[in-house]
């Protein structure tokens, strides 16, 4: 899925003017959110998001059917992150506290989603990946599971940046409400069906 994306976004910089942003906030980084399938209902896609707050999203379509499904069985679709949001990401992504981030975080669990963040620019590449376990502000809730240590180390909770980080990508990107597409909703009255105005594609293209 990433070798279309990559091209697409390549393509979206070439006719569409960068926005100007705050000088520590460089053209030249690309986010990649990656989120993989699972044993359930997991749907897997990528959020590519490129120089001057252009996306890529490309997702499995799982159901089959969805009208933007192409010969791979994915749906592509392009976005523009708003200023807003892109400066509220990059104030995530180049925190401290992302800074502090160990590579991988995993509860052991070989058949859950494995979420990756992948950040490159000038200065290289890295990524921080979480399977199954739990950041620290989900702790309490029913089957959160730490995420497991090195011998003679304590398990230990995900720091909350990295799914802040996430929830932000998923949201301001509309990855949220299109995944939700690729897959028969379990509940039609899922809010997620539902996407706001801006993530609507036959009614505000990008």
């Amino acid at each position: 899925m990433r070798a279309m994306v990559v091209p697409l976004l390549l393509g979206l910089c070439a006719c569409q003017p960068a926005e100007e942003v705050e000088p520590e906030f460089r053209d030249d980084t690309h986010v990649v959110l990656k989120r993989s399938g699972c044993l359930g209902s997991c749907v897997p896609y990528e959020v590519h998001i490129g120089p001057g707050g252009n996306v890529g999203f490309v997702g499995r379509d799982r159901t089959g059917r969805h009208p933007e499904r192409n010969e791979e069985g994915d749906v592509v679709r392009v976005y523009a992150l708003a200023y807003p949001h892109r400066r509220a990401m990059f104030d995530l992504i180049f925190s401290q506290a992302f800074a502090e981030l160990e590579p991988v975080y995993t509860a052991g669990v070989t058949d859950g989603q494995t979420t990756t963040i992948t950040i490159t620019d000038r200065h290289g590449s890295r990524s921080v990946s979480r399977n199954v376990a739990a950041c620290l502000r989900d702790r309490k809730q029913p089957g959160a599971l730490p995420a497991i240590a090195a011998a003679g180390k304590p398990a230990r909770w995900v720091p909350d940046v990295f799914c802040e980080a996430v929830e932000l990508i998923d949201s301001a990107s509309c990855a949220t409400y299109w995944s939700a597409e690729l897959e028969a909703p379990g509940d039609p009255t899922d809010p997620r069906l539902s996407p706001p105005w801006q993530c609507r594609p036959a009614d505000h293209p990008h």
